[in-house]
Parts: structure tokens; sequence; C-alpha cells
């Protein structure tokens, strides 16, 4: 816990010192395009700095609090719903989103831990896919009352020496050049637990990229 404590604060001290130093510009600025550029930065960083306080709550939420009544749900209407929430990011950027689902799924889940799974997954392969890229998304049933949900790419992937890491708080690889907290895959391993699966790394697309399945046995 102590680790923990010292690592989120190392981590939130960097975006909190952009905002302050884009603050400073921002009210030193001496032109309209100094001003719109500094305004510009800050709220980006802002941003950052609220998505990273989030994950670390949902971390800490997953740590501490006890589990949550699982509830019946039609994973395959609330995969849909999940996804449409995605599509303006994913086109402004360029991105193909699909998914490829039953017509429904009903399952009784953990809700808040399968949300964390797929929109952690989500917003993971969104901000490392460039554009043009493609993101697929598949959810299929399992013997019994299992199920399986696949997040699959196209996009850089990750290094085989990186890939028993990409699980650990606060790990980022190296060679992507995107801002990020190193806590969102670690989400998806803690909520997996709580949902009674696990979660593994495998191929992406095309022989490209990665691609990160969920899978919950069921019981026969």
């Amino acid at each position: 816990e102590r680790a923990f404590v010292h690592d989120a604060a190392h981590e939130l001290r960097t975006p909190l010192a952009v905002i302050a130093a884009q603050t400073h510009l921002l009210t030193e600025a001496r032109s309209e395009q100094e001003r719109s550029e500094a305004a510009e930065n800050l709220l980006a960083s802002i941003r950052r700095t609220a998505h990273l306080s989030q994950q670390l709550l949902d971390l800490a939420a997953l740590d501490r609090e006890p589990m949550a009544e699982p509830q019946e749900v039609d994973l395959a209407a609330l995969t849909a719903q999940m996804l449409a929430g995605q599509i303006g990011q994913a086109q402004e950027r360029g991105i193909a989103l699909s998914l490829e689902a039953p017509e429904h799924l009903p399952r009784r889940v953990d809700l808040p831990a399968f949300q964390s799974v797929l929109q952690n997954l989500l917003d993971n392969a969104l901000r490392y896919v460039p554009r043009g890229g493609q993101v697929e998304v598949h959810l299929q049933a399992l013997p019994g009352s299992g199920i399986s949900l696949k997040v699959a790419d196209d996009g850089p992937g990750i290094a085989p020496a990186e890939r028993e890491l990409v699980f650990e708080r606060f790990w980022r690889g190296k060679n992507h050049g995107q801002p990020g907290s190193g806590l969102g895959l670690a989400i998806v391993q803690q909520a997996a637990q709580r949902l009674g699966g696990r979660v593994r790394l495998g191929e992406g697309l095309g022989g490209r990229g990665a691609g990160f399945e969920l899978s919950i046995l069921g019981h026969s």
C-alpha cells in the first residue's frame, strides 16, 4: 500500500507540474495565438490528470471494496452500447471500430468489473492504434455459462521482451510515444480476477498489433 501511494503521488506530480507551467504561459501570453495554444495545452493536461485520477480511484476500489453482487446483464447489448460511446473518438482518429457478437448474451456478472475490463481495453487500443488502423471486439459464449471477450488491433503491438510486464502497475512501453498512466491493463487484470476469469495477451490483427482476451469459464 505504501508503494502504491508513493507511485501514485509520483505519477500525479508530472501532470500537475505541466498544468502549472501551462497556466503560467496562459497568464503571460502576449498574443491571441499564444493564449490559444496555452489554453489548448492546459485543457489537454487537465484531461490527462483527470483520467489518471479516475484510474487511481478505480484501481483502489478494485483493491479494497467488496465484490459487487452479480447482476443479470445482456452482455451483447452492453458491449454494443459501450462501443457506441467510443465511435466519435475512433472516427476522429480515422480508426475502424467493429463488433462481432451474438444478438443476445445474458449472463450474471459483476457489472462494474466487466465495464472496467472493456472500457480500459478500448481506451488502450484507441490510444495506440495509428490513424487508419482497426480495432475489433469479439464477444462469444463459452461452454456452460462462460464468455470470451477479445479486443484486438493492428497497432504497433508489444515487444516479446515486454509482454510479461504489461499488467504491472505504472508500467509503460518504451517506443509508443503516447502519454498514459500505465494503469489501464493493471485495472483490467484486477477486474478480470473479480469476474472469476483471467486476461491474457495474444495476437493482434493481420500479424500485427495486440489482442487482449478475457475468458470466464462457465459451469457445465
